[in-house]
């Protein structure tokens, strides 16, 4: 018995420390594929690099702005500006990953011809690095809005949690695939691009989905990306009334992260030679 257990981990232990070596590889490419994505964006000086932070958070003012002039009540809660921002920042953190994935492979295509990089890490190293600069941006932005308003504005930080992780995968699933098709099919860079206003207006950002009409309610519902908001805005709230199922936009998620993991897989060789 005993020598069939030394058999067992002698057979195993090569094994796993190949596993463990391969991993710690692509993690390496993957930290080192983040660093030169910052430098190329941002360029080298902090100025540049500024800009990350300058870019999303004047989108947020502007669509913050609008939504002020036009306003005509709180659709929830007290403060317009709360519900407006927690609608937002969920969206935005989703947009971000998802739309900055689009170019990953194409704009990346000189260093595929390396043996160690693969088109899967310069599309997780973008999403992750985009994931950083989003969540750096949220807690900012909170921080500066808990001091205006002189009071703790997210009530409930594991549900904050819960909604950022669930908008992170699905934004991975959609950005991923978006990564694979927008190289393997230019035009689909211009499709998804003008899909965004739709999602957009679709996701929730400025009105309360739970008193939409029932009709309307049944078609909105369908957009994963409409549960996530409701999910990251809920943490805003005591008793929010959403109509979030996390399970559906991780079903997506999961779903569209295969589909871009085979078609990465299939189609590898043609995304590598470009």
């Amino acid at each position: 018995m005993q020598s069939n257990a030394s058999a067992s981990s002698h057979i195993g232990g090569p094994n796993r420390n190949l596993f463990l070596y391969g991993l710690r590889q692509q993690v390496r490419v993957i930290f080192a594929l983040i660093v030169r994505e910052t430098v190329t964006r941002y360029g080298k000086q902090s100025a540049g690099f500024l800009w990350a932070f300058v870019e999303p958070a004047a989108y947020i003012a502007f669509v913050i702005v609008i939504r002020t002039v036009i306003s005509h009540g709180v659709p929830y809660g007290d403060n317009a500006l709360v519900f407006v921002v927690a609608g937002l920042l969920g969206f935005r953190l989703y947009i971000s990953i998802a739309s900055r994935s689009l170019g990953a492979i194409t704009s990346n295509q000189a260093l595929l011809s390396y043996p160690l990089v693969r088109p899967l890490d310069v599309i997780f190293a973008r999403v992750l690095l985009e994931a950083m600069i989003m969540l750096l941006l949220m807690g900012i932005i909170i921080f500066f809005l808990t001091l205006y308003l002189g009071r703790n504005i997210i009530v409930r930080p594991d549900v904050l949690v819960e909604g950022i992780a669930v908008t992170f995968f699905l934004a991975l699933g959609i950005g991923s695939l978006n990564a694979v098709f927008g190289a393997l099919l230019p035009s689909w860079n211009s499709m998804y691009k003008m899909l965004s206003l739709p999602i957009f207006l679709l996701s929730g950002v400025f009105y309360l989905p739970a008193i939409m009409p029932p009709v309307v309610l049944s078609v909105i519902k369908w957009n994963p990306i409409l549960h996530c908001v409701e999910m990251v805005r809920a943490s805003y709230y005591v008793n929010y009334l959403s109509i979030a199922d996390p399970l559906y936009p991780i079903t997506f998620a999961t779903i569209t992260f295969v589909i871009a993991l085979l078609l990465e897989r299939i189609n590898r060789g043609r995304l590598i030679h470009l």
